[in-house]
């Protein structure tokens, strides 16, 4: 349908955004074993399972889908889309994303140190700001 194929385009330029903001793919630890599809949905055709217990670097479309990038990922030649949650009844996620997990390294009167795991130097855009 149209409003599949436009959904489809809108993650695909998702992931290309994410890629042109990062410059580096994210890193996710395959929890459960994944299917890699050929494009966004699951309607695609299927080219392959990356095995749980696998790390894979990608670059989110949306928060359903990572464009897998096989050249730094433990997917061999599985470029392509994995989902980020099994589409059974109970969703149970696939993927767990290192970048979003924060550390505080040190605590200041007016500020915070934290390292960002999977970032190594995020953009400025996406340094961390917090107020009280």
């Amino acid at each position: 349908s149209d409003k599949a194929e436009k959904q489809k385009e809108i993650v695909k330029e998702g992931a290309l955004s994410a890629k042109l903001a990062l410059g580096k793919p994210l890193t996710y630890d395959v929890v459960r074993d994944c299917p890699v599809f050929e494009e966004p949905t699951p309607y695609s055709r299927r080219i392959g399972v990356i095995g749980e217990g696998k790390v894979v670097n990608g670059f989110p479309g949306s928060i359903a889908w990572i464009n897998v990038d096989a050249a730094h990922s433990q997917a061999g030649s599985k470029a392509g889309w994995v989902p980020v949650r099994e589409f059974g009844g109970d969703r149970k996620l696939v993927l767990h994303a290192h970048w979003c997990e924060l550390t505080l390294q040190k605590s200041f009167v007016d500020a915070l140190e934290v390292s960002w795991k999977g970032v190594e130097e995020p953009p400025a855009a996406f340094k961390l700001t917090y107020s009280v």
